[in-house]
């Protein structure tokens, strides 16, 4: 493995197309932001993914957002019955299939329990968050969720007090499974069948070969990880999964034999852990956008791969000294374009004035400059139309 300076071009395998090959950054010694990082409140984004590449959703204590532009125009898509303005326990989980299929958890949704009263509901949308519709969990108090779905209508969904739930019918019902996983404040799920999934949680990796009924433990080469990401499987036989090793450093597991080998390959720094504040979205430390891109924050420092993990580039970071973790997620769609959520200061009159207001960046040029997204005077259900 070899990792490329900043300045450095990436190497990209002959699999991608033209159009993800990035040019040659402008040489400079830092990342810079268009505009001072003002962020407008109604749209300080504390958690972002991407449909596809060109389809983002966005989302805080006080709405959810989605653009099908690259971020030209947003609307707005947030539940009418989600009340509170505290995204820690309001918002605890995200799942799409496709871009119109879209499921929220949320541990504070109205009218929910049969006595009016607000509690855990699923929330499920089946046109891209013009209309939702909510289904009551009473087993999965305030949980964080995991989802994964094979399509429109098959699903599951793991919540962080271990419970596993599946849904045949786009999440109208859920179904308990009877067996349970690891509590887990950030639980990660991936099914890449109707029988055979993966789960993680802290350093345990679990695969399943009958639906969820029952779990097996993984063993993966080397010394056991402190953290591991999420798994992806882009099939059933080839997959990834990285972890944070004791000694302080990164490597990705990798198998092509569905789990029954695995190599592991180096990182260029041991992922950031994910939040332990269910709800709290700093996105995970180890993103995967496609079998080649990847991208992941290590500390402060950012990377993209192009090549499965065979080189990696620095992506410079924008000029962002927020209290505590200042990068809170990091996504790249190629190797040139990607999204930053992060604390952006100055927020105030003065360059004294630091505190850690939420800003959702943009680049398109590997980092070289980064754009804040506006503010949500362009979040409007006019963009449905």
């Amino acid at each position: 493995m070899q990792v490329l300076s900043s300045l450095e071009p990436l190497a990209v395998v002959a699999v991608l197309s033209t159009s993800l090959l990035p040019g040659t950054p402008t040489r400079r010694a830092d990342a810079t932001i268009e505009a001072v990082p003002r962020a407008h409140s109604e749209f300080a984004a504390l958690a972002f993914d991407m449909f596809a590449g060109s389809d983002v959703w966005a989302g805080n204590g006080l709405g959810i957002w989605r653009t099908d532009d690259n971020g030209g125009h947003w609307y707005e898509i947030t539940p009418a019955n989600l009340v509170g303005d505290d995204p820690a326990v309001r918002l605890t989980g995200f799942g799409w299939s496709g871009s119109e299929h879209l499921w929220f958890s949320a541990s504070e949704a109205g009218d929910v329990t049969g006595q009016g009263l607000r509690g855990f509901a699923i929330e499920r949308s089946v046109d891209g968050g013009r209309t939702w519709r909510w289904t009551a969990l009473p087993s999965c108090t305030a949980c964080s969720m995991s989802f994964s779905f094979l399509g429109p209508a098959h699903g599951f969904a793991l919540g962080s007090n271990g419970n596993l739930y599946s849904t045949l019918d786009g999440g109208v019902r859920w179904s308990l499974a009877p067996t349970r996983l690891p509590r887990s404040a950030v639980p990660a799920l991936d099914f890449v069948s109707d029988e055979l999934g993966w789960s993680s949680s802290g350093g345990l990796l679990e695969r399943t070969d009958d639906g969820g009924r029952t779990w097996e433990r993984v063993v993966l080469p080397g010394p056991s990880p402190v953290a591991l990401s999420a798994p992806h499987f882009f099939s059933p036989a080839s997959g990834i999964v990285a972890a944070s090793l004791p000694s302080g450093q990164g490597v990705v597991y990798a198998t092509s034999e569905g789990g029954a080998q695995w190599r592991a390959e180096p990182l260029p720094g041991a992922p950031n852990a994910p939040s332990i504040y269910p709800g709290w979205f700093a996105a995970p430390a180890f993103e995967v956008t496609s079998p080649v891109t990847w991208a992941m924050t290590s500390g402060r420092r950012l990377y993209v791969t192009g090549n499965a993990g065979r080189d990696w580039a620095r992506v410079p970071s924008p000029p962002t000294y927020g209290k505590g973790d200042p990068i809170w997620g990091f996504a790249m769609a190629t190797t040139s374009s990607g999204w930053l959520d992060a604390a952006g200061t100055p927020c105030g009159a003065s360059s004294q004035d630091l505190c850690a207001v939420p800003v959702l960046l943009r680049t398109t040029d590997r980092g070289t400059t980064w754009r804040m997204v506006p503010g949500s005077s362009l979040a409007t259900s006019a963009a449905f139309s």
